[in-house]
């Protein structure tokens, strides 16, 4: 990938805003990559003033060093748990205030029975970890693109506040969907056209209530609500939590998807 002028669409002007921020805050950032292979790092060393900001990067490509040297719990490396310890390892290793991480598959082949174009991004700031799954589209190298400037967007959210972020087109056009797990929030979310869907729940113990799905009228009925609840039963599948739907949406699409559902424990209350 290149710079401002052959790079990711936006990605220059994501790491330049990035950047600008992070040194208005007297922030240092650093990065862990898998797929992406230093890519990452790169885009935000030829940004403006990076010697200022960015602490460094490092490419986590093999499973055993994202075990080993980030101390990413055992289990799958495509999962949100990875992107999370990816985040907090970089973090802890070169002592910086914010950290991004994103492991998944380029391609062409499936890894651990994600199909490619699945990512998973995480931004650690301001003493907590939000983290994003995105399903792209393309070729290792359109994924890689896409992933680059979603998790550059991801990172300004984090550090300066969703509306700073300059304006790179609707996730949609990334390549894919992606849904934002906002923990802060209580919420699985994704833009496309520049609204809102989200699902929304509360924590209790080992269970996860899933209280309301909304998606606005203008981007109804193009399957964003399945995306998120899909998103959420993944989540606590991989968390070994319970699900408790009092959301009506999400009974129904569990209803529909018995093979989905039996891979979760289910709660009426």
């Amino acid at each position: 990938m290149g710079g401002a002028d052959d790079g990711p669409q936006g990605a220059a002007a994501l790491a330049q805003a990035l950047g600008e921020h992070l040194q208005e805050r007297g922030l240092q950032i650093a990065v862990a990559e898998s797929l992406t292979g230093g890519m990452l790092t790169g885009e935000l060393a030829r940004a403006p003033a990076s010697s200022a900001w960015l602490r460094g990067g490092l490419v986590a490509y093999a499973t055993e060093v994202k075990h080993d040297l980030l101390s990413v719990r055992p289990g799958p490396v495509v999962s949100e748990a990875a992107a999370h310890d990816m985040a907090v390892g970089v973090a802890r290793l070169l002592e910086a205030d914010v950290a991004i991480a994103v492991t998944g598959v380029g391609g062409p082949d499936p890894q651990e029975g994600q199909p490619p174009g699945t990512v998973w991004m995480a931004v650690l700031a301001d003493g907590s970890v939000t983290t994003a799954l995105g399903q792209f589209e393309g070729d290792p190298a359109a994924v890689c693109t896409a992933t680059i400037r979603v998790a550059l967007e991801l990172a300004v959210r984090r550090v300066a506040g969703a509306e700073a972020a300059p304006d790179a087109g609707a996730d949609a056009d990334a390549g894919g969907q992606v849904v934002r797990h906002d923990e802060a929030a209580n919420r699985f979310e994704l833009t496309v056209d520049g609204h809102r869907a989200e699902l929304t729940y509360r924590r209790r113990g080992d269970r996860l209530v899933l209280d309301h799905t909304g998606v606005p009228g203008a981007i109804e009925g193009r399957g964003l609500g399945s995306v998120l609840v899909a998103t959420a039963v993944d989540y606590a599948r991989r968390n070994d939590l319970t699900i408790v739907p009092v959301c009506w949406f999400v009974r129904t699409w569990l209803d529909r998807h018995p093979a989905e559902a039996g891979t979760v424990a289910v709660a009426t209350s």
